[in-house]
């Protein structure tokens, strides 16, 4: 056998060796892994919100008829002044979205995304974009939020899509139903929202009207939403599905004696459990933002949609 060819085993050997040396070194670490964190969370070194999940935060909004601030992505962006593509940013909503993390009103529940520490629950994509984008932000929101102060779940109206176990979205959306049921519902959305149009989301409601605002950039118009909500009864229970936008809105609202619940993606998270779609998809009639194509809504006529309807605030 030549040198040369004597030399190549032998470097084979030593790669070999090397690299079954390193691999037992990162299987050792990653058994031993949840100790170490654990010892570090006990002292305080790793610090995460105090969060209850999202069935707590549902009981919760059920027992107390709670109103509902949520935070996901875009609003923490936004409350760093970060544009998102369906608001642009502006100081002005960076510091309501600021001022609103750290409040403690009463009944008031300020909900953020359940992700800060285990994300075992969420779909291997999910997972994958929570490391990703808290790898970026988690310094810089840390500082926005009050540690010591008892947060709720956002995830509460994104039930289904991005969990990997689904079996129980059937029995939670039957909860979620019975808080407006026997209510005076008031919607707050855009002009394409259309929520509860199409399924039976709302039944059970008393009555329905629909306070219509722009798709896009509606905390432009946010004055003049206010204006016409606060118009309403106060036995009226305001749904809000309008972006960021609906975060403050809520806020605002139950600051001024109304139930009000940013309700986000329930709506079409009901849709897609209809359907039991695993993919983010588009819904005939409906906007949706993380939908291909979903922003590109068909024209259709509904006699009793179109009679809910008590204002509309145009961009």
């Amino acid at each position: 056998m030549s040198s040369r060819i004597k030399l190549f085993f032998k470097n084979i050997e030593y790669l070999a060796k090397y690299n079954l040396q390193d691999l037992a070194r990162r299987a050792a670490w990653l058994e031993n892994m949840p100790y170490e964190i654990s010892d570090q969370l006990q002292k305080k070194k790793i610090q995460i919100p105090q969060m209850s999940d999202r069935f707590e935060t549902l009981a919760i909004m059920i027992e107390r008829k709670s109103s509902v601030c949520r935070y996901g992505d875009g609003e923490c962006n936004l409350a760093q002044n970060i544009s998102i593509p369906c608001q642009t940013a502006s100081p002005q909503l960076a510091t309501r979205l600021q001022v609103i993390l750290k409040s403690n009103q009463k009944d008031i529940l300020i909900c953020l995304p359940d992700t800060f520490g285990s994300l075992n629950q969420y779909t291997a994509h999910v997972q994958t974009f929570w490391r990703s984008y808290l790898a970026k932000h988690r310094a810089s929101f840390y500082q926005l939020i009050n540690l010591n102060k008892p947060y709720y779940d956002t995830m509460v109206s994104r039930p289904y899509i991005d969990y990997a176990d689904q079996s129980l979205t059937g029995h939670f959306y039957t909860q979620f139903k019975e808080i407006w049921n026997h209510r005076n519902v008031v919607i707050v959305e855009g002009k394409k929202t259309k929520m509860g149009v199409g399924n039976d989301l709302l039944k059970g409601a008393q009555s329905i009207k629909r306070i219509l605002g722009p798709e896009l950039n509606a905390f432009d118009r946010y004055d003049k939403l206010l204006e016409v909500a606060q118009q309403q009864p106060k036995d009226s229970l305001f749904l809000i599905c309008l972006g960021p936008t609906a975060t403050v809105l809520a806020y605002d609202l139950a600051l001024a004696g109304f139930q009000a619940i940013d309700t986000g993606h329930l709506d079409i998270e009901y849709e897609w459990f209809l359907r039991k779609t695993t993919e983010r998809i588009k819904i005939m009639g409906k906007y949706v933002l993380e939908a291909p194509e979903g922003t590109k809504v068909e024209d259709s006529s509904d006699a009793q949609y179109e009679q809910e309807i008590i204002a509309t605030v145009n961009q």
